[in-house]
């Protein structure tokens, strides 16, 4: 680890790190979503990166850390991102919808009449995607935004199901944390590639406040 992280010191010059959230998980766990300004260390370029960080501690010490960030803003991948083939490895574990993992993970907290992703939003209820590429959709506020981009979504992309790899239920609090793989299905021709996923959901009253 301390041979990785000098090599990537190395490569980038991080100037400051701005907390954006943080949720407690269960078994001393944390979920945190933080920003970063960093610079190249060779040219010198700025670059931005939003991050999600699972960590948990055993014995006061750092036992896990998954993080997660966007490539894609990396000066230079881009370019060699284009001419990476997509994954098209089949999942492996028994198949669900996004629909019956969220009833399945968020339990109680989800009112038990929300049957469908949309039904499960708040009227107020956002939806964030902070990975999206520029020119994509990066936020949406209210239900009837939500819906209108599924309905324009799933007329050109569909699903043949996804599989849970892991879930951080909340401490104390309407939450959670889900990582899930699927794979995404290319109405106009026919071709599919299979896609990660890390979710934060927060919930009030039985529906979705966010879906980042």
């Amino acid at each position: 680890m301390a041979a990785y992280l000098a090599k990537i010191e190395g490569m980038t010059l991080f100037d400051r790190f701005d907390l954006k959230a943080a949720y407690p998980i269960q078994d001393d766990g944390m979920v945190l979503e933080y920003h970063c300004q960093a610079r190249t260390g060779g040219s010198g370029a700025r670059l931005e990166q939003h991050y999600v960080a699972v960590i948990r501690t055993w014995a006061d010490r750092i036992g896990f850390y998954r993080e997660y960030f966007d490539p894609l803003n990396i000066p230079g991948v881009p370019g060699k991102a284009a001419s990476t083939p997509l994954d098209q490895t089949p999942l492996e574990r028994p198949v669900r919808s996004l629909d019956e993992i969220l009833k399945s993970e968020l339990g109680g907290f989800l009112d038990p009449a929300a049957e469908t992703l949309l039904d499960m939003f708040a009227g107020h209820g956002v939806l964030e995607c902070p990975f999206a590429p520029p020119g994509a959709v990066r936020r949406l506020a209210g239900k009837e935004a939500v819906g209108d981009y599924y309905r324009k979504l799933t007329a050109i992309q569909g699903s043949d199901g996804m599989v849970l790899t892991a879930s951080y239920p909340a401490e104390d609090a309407a939450y959670g944390l889900l990582e899930y793989d699927g794979t995404v299905r290319n109405k106009r021709d026919g071709g599919t590639y299979r896609q990660r996923y890390l979710t934060v959901v927060a919930l009030a009253d039985g529906r979705m406040t966010l879906f980042r």
